[in-house]
């Protein structure tokens, strides 16, 4: 039965691309069918019984050969490039809590110099966006966000108009699908 599990799962990738990152994908999902297998023989199935139930929990794979497809390889980054990030997220937030505590201090003014962190934020964003390249269209939406709020703040603040400038928010919303619409595109070309 291991064979006809394995013979099912190579027609199922038979137009996926002949990388290392396929491979093991295969072999992985092959090991975990082959262990639902055994599974389902010791609960008591007949063979052909657990094998129809195997082949129907594997389900349609497009998804997956699609995103290997668009994206390349979906592996995690290599060790290096993880400290890499890790020594500059640290070193970011290091450098945005000493801000914080000299703008602080040095403007007497506490109530608004919590707005830097919402700068730390989207600055952690886009940085983590130069690390995971894949995944930068969320992270700059998620910088986007840390943004709206700090200028709301800083706009309401220096102006007071706080009746008025709400009206940050629905133009961040509008902005923001004109930024989606950007990253989509560039993912394009």
């Amino acid at each position: 039965m291991t064979d006809r599990i394995r013979a099912h799962l190579e027609s199922r990738f038979a137009g996926a691309p002949k990388t290392r990152y396929v491979e093991e994908t295969k072999q992985e999902l092959l090991a975990n069918c082959l262990d639902k297998y055994n599974d389902l023989i010791s609960s008591g199935l007949s063979p052909e019984e657990a094998y129809a139930e195997v082949v129907d929990g594997i389900g349609d794979v497009s998804e997956l050969l699609w995103q290997i497809e668009r994206r390349g390889t979906l592996a995690p980054l290599p060790h290096a490039k993880n400290r890499l990030l890790g020594l500059a997220s640290s070193t970011l937030w290091c450098v945005v809590s000493v801000v914080y505590v000299l703008t602080s201090f040095i403007f007497f003014n506490w109530a608004i110099s919590w707005v830097i962190f919402l700068f730390g934020g989207a600055a952690q964003c886009i940085l983590a966006a130069h690390f995971r390249p894949r995944y930068a269209s969320g992270l700059y939406i998620g910088a986007f966000w840390c943004l709206v709020p700090a200028i709301y703040h800083l706009v309401s603040f220096a102006t007071f108009a706080w009746r008025t400038t709400w009206i940050i928010f629905p133009l961040a919303v509008a902005l923001q699908q004109a930024l989606r619409f950007y990253l989509a595109w560039r993912e394009e070309v």
